[in-house]
């Protein structure tokens, strides 16, 4: 920020153009706005989309079967051609294979909300306001009941395009709610058009999977990275 005040760099980015925006009154945005909006953009525009594709190969590297029918797919619909957005909606088995995916290792993998009134969950048990209450994907996505071998990499759970909408309070890598995420289906375009330009031109083998090791941070990442040998097909 300091460096667009001083006039220095390149103007035409995201920094400059939220240093430009004007509120109504003709105001500008103060700067610690700004830099939050700025590390929001970088967080949830860039870094969850970035961690997903991660586990996206990391789960299809390990499962040969479902990467073959993955390049069927691709092939059949795309012919070797390179991917546009009109293509997604023929993708059907790609967005299976992402949305389990983040089934098992949703980027965000913990929310937290914070109830402005009083409320008595189905339960029974009181909440107060001000309560931080936290939502767990990582946990629920496991749950037996709507997930059943929850470890197994499974696409075919989503098969029924409704799946989704009946786990509308079970599966939530994008939060539920009027909080919901709003990048929701800018992400899953942005994960899609990748995976469906990628995966024909490139193959990845594991280097060790014993090796990865799952981290809970800000986001669900490696905490060392996946190493994985990459072959031009």
């Amino acid at each position: 920020i300091e460096v667009r005040r001083a006039g220095r760099g390149t103007p035409s980015d995201f920094t400059a153009a939220f240093m430009e925006a004007r509120y109504r009154d003709g105001s500008a945005m103060p700067d610690p706005l700004l830099r939050d909006e700025l590390m929001t953009l970088t967080t949830t525009g860039y870094e969850t989309v970035g961690d997903g594709l991660s586990w996206v190969w990391f789960c299809l590297c390990q499962h040969p079967d479902v990467e073959t029918r993955l390049l069927t797919e691709l092939d059949d619909a795309l012919g070797g051609r390179a991917p546009d957005p009109q293509a997604v909606s023929s993708l059907r088995y790609t967005d299976m294979v992402i949305a389990e995916s983040m089934r098992l290792y949703p980027p965000t993998w913990v929310y937290v909300r914070l109830p402005l009134e009083a409320d008595t969950l189905p339960s029974g048990t009181r909440i107060e306001p001000g309560s931080k209450l936290y939502l767990c994907p990582y946990v629920m996505h496991r749950h037996p009941q709507y997930f059943p071998e929850p470890e197994r990499f499974d696409p075919q759970r989503f098969q029924d395009p409704d799946a989704r909408r009946r786990l509308y309070y079970v599966y939530f890598p994008f939060g539920i709610g009027a909080h919901k995420c709003i990048g929701e289906h800018l992400a899953m375009l942005e994960a899609i058009l990748v995976v469906a330009y990628v995966a024909p031109r490139f193959r990845f083998q594991l280097v060790d999977a014993s090796s990865v090791r799952r981290f809970a941070g800000i986001t669900l990442r490696a905490s060392k990275g996946i190493r994985v040998l990459v072959e031009r097909r």
